[in-house]
């Protein structure tokens, strides 16, 4: 009995992180999230760590790839994406956004997408395809009024 009503729970949880849910006002924080997302990969793919940087929240933490891989604060972001737009172009393509949950200033979305670097001495481009968690927050300095404060990217399963 007690395995049925840990069951029941688990499907409620789920079910009520689904994107498909709306929750009663906000509307308006979806859009103005899917605005900071797309003007993030607008900069990103121009290259423009500049605009970037006013989406990101001064506490911001992205976690990339390898367990103890990480970049903390806006000048280490800000110095990692320079070098990385000094040495490549890349862009974001295939950008899919499976879900997003928002309630009391902090929105949650999972997205898989793929990135297509080029680097800028001539190599081969490449593609790679990522799942992502990213946690936006209510930042009064940002464009949109949110801002990235955790991002988590993993490769995605081909």
């Amino acid at each position: 009995m007690k395995s049925i009503i840990t069951l029941i729970a688990a499907a409620l949880l789920v079910a009520g992180c689904s994107s498909s849910r709306d929750y009663a006002g906000l509307n308006n924080d979806r859009g103005t999230v899917e605005k900071t997302n797309d003007a993030i990969q607008a900069a990103f793919a121009h290259g423009d760590v500049a605009t970037i940087m006013t989406y990101l929240h001064p506490d911001v933490v992205i976690k990339a790839f390898t367990s103890d891989s990480y970049i903390s604060g806006t000048d280490e972001v800000q110095a990692y994406l320079t070098r990385s737009f000094k040495i490549f172009n890349l862009e974001i393509v295939d950008n899919h956004v499976e879900s997003t949950t928002i309630e009391n200033g902090t929105a949650v979305e999972k997205t898989l997408f793929t990135i297509k670097g080029t680097p800028k001495n001539g190599g081969d481009p490449f593609m790679f395809k990522v799942q992502s968690m990213n946690v936006y927050v209510k930042y009064k300095n940002s464009p949109t009024g949110w801002a990235s404060v955790r991002h988590v990217v993993l490769p995605a399963d081909k």
